[in-house]
């Protein structure tokens, strides 16, 4: 995951800002490479800032995690449901 955003970003780095044998002075679209760069770190900020969208993995791993805590929530309900059922057996 990072790797791939290492890449990506300096790849686009590379041939935005580099250009062998163009000084400073001639690349008189320095600006316009700038917020071009700008709009790329934004949208790649947004794509790894969620790692689920990114990693598959994590995202089935969190959603395993959300239903053993459902289980876990329906299991307790369950068993205070019995302990009160046993207790209104024993009453009437």
């Amino acid at each position: 995951m990072l790797s791939e955003l290492e890449t990506t970003t300096l790849k686009t780095l590379n041939t935005k800002f580099y250009t062998p044998g163009i000084t400073k002075n001639e690349n008189s679209n320095l600006k316009s490479h700038t917020t071009e760069m700008e709009l790329l770190m934004v949208e790649l900020y947004r794509k790894y800032n969620d790692p689920g969208g990114v990693d598959r993995l994590f995202t089935i791993n969190r959603d395993v995690d959300e239903i053993k805590h459902t289980m876990s929530q329906t299991v307790k309900k369950a068993m205070n449901n019995i302990d009160e059922a046993s207790v209104k057996y024993l009453f009437i």
